[in-house]
């Protein structure tokens, strides 16, 4: 399957999961971890994904994401989650 139809699956799925997440944890369960997987990352693989990453935004510093997508040892996508809805 190519990333277009995994994607589209994933969003598929998470039309019929968004009624019921009620909580951030919810959200990341159902809609980030596939969305992750989607994008052809291990989500359990720490040299791939880091939960709870420290970032720094301009004039912020260590500010936390839920999630980086790491490549070649550096954070590629930076995710930050919220409750779905």
């Amino acid at each position: 399957m190519d990333l277009t139809e995994e994607i589209d699956q994933v969003a598929s799925r998470a039309e019929d999961q968004v009624e019921r997440i009620e909580s951030e944890e919810a959200t990341k369960h159902a809609l980030i971890i596939p969305f992750i997987k989607a994008l052809g990352y291990d989500p359990y693989d720490l040299q791939e994904v880091i939960p709870e990453f420290t970032a720094d935004f301009a004039e912020q510093k260590g500010e936390k994401v839920d999630y980086a997508l790491m490549q070649e040892g550096e954070p590629a996508v930076l995710i930050e989650c919220k409750t779905a809805g």
